[in-house]
C-alpha cells in the first residue's frame, strides 16, 4: 500500500475500459465525508480521461480523513432490458492507498478497474458492454462473480425444534 499524507492533493491513476460510459466513483476511508469522480451526461468531474485510455482522478483539496482509501464505482450501462434502461454495476474495492498523517511515498498512484466491468474488445474501449453484446461465458462469469459475493455475505439460520431451543437454554440439565 501506497501512504499519502492526508492534506496533500494528487493523482490516481483508474486503469480499465469503461471511462466513456456513465459512472459515478466515490472515494472515501472510514470516517469522515468522501469525494467524488464522475462523467456523467458528457461531462467529467474531478477527473479526466488520458489518451492511452485510463481515467486521472484528481484529488484536489478532497478533505478526506486519515485511513484507507476505497472507492465504490457505479456504473450505468444502456440496456433495454431494464425498465429504466440502465443497467447499474457496483464494485467496493480499496485504492491500495493509505492516507496517513505521516509522510508520502508518491503522489501518484495506479489502480486496476476489476477485469468483470471491462468492455469490449482489447482496443475498442469506445464499445458500450450491455448485457446483448456480451458473450455467454462473459455473462455466466459475472453471474458466477455476483452470486458468489452475495452468498459470502448471507447470513443463514437453521430452525431448531422446541426440544432443542429448551436444551439450548436450560442451564439445569448438565
Amino acid at each position: 500500500m501506497k501512504q499519502i499524507n492526508y492534506k496533500s492533493d494528487f493523482k490516481l491513476f483508474e486503469k480499465g475500459e469503461l471511462h466513456t460510459a456513465p459512472f459515478e466513483y466515490e472515494y472515501s476511508t472510514t470516517f469522515g465525508k468522501s469525494y467524488k469522480a464522475s462523467y456523467l451526461d458528457g461531462v467529467y468531474t474531478n477527473c479526466r480521461l488520458l489518451d492511452d485510455g485510463r481515467l486521472m482522478v484528481i484529488f484536489d483539496n478532497h478533505g478526506l480523513p486519515p485511513g484507507i482509501l476505497r472507492v465504490t464505482r457505479r456504473y450505468y450501462l444502456t440496456d433495454n432490458d431494464y425498465h429504466d434502461g440502465i443497467c447499474d454495476l457496483v464494485s467496493k474495492d480499496e485504492t491500495g492507498v493509505i492516507l496517513t498523517a505521516g509522510k508520502t511515498d508518491e503522489c501518484e498512484v495506479e489502480v486496476q478497474v476489476p477485469p468483470h466491468y471491462m468492455q469490449g474488445e482489447q482496443g475498442d474501449p469506445g464499445k458500450d458492454m450491455t448485457w446483448d453484446n456480451m458473450t455467454e461465458e462473459q455473462r455466466a462469469e459475472l453471474v458466477q462473480e455476483v452470486t458468489g459475493n452475495i452468498e459470502g455475505t448471507m447470513i443463514t439460520s437453521t430452525q431448531l425444534s422446541d426440544t432443542e431451543y429448551e436444551d439450548l437454554f436450560d442451564n439445569t440439565k448438565k
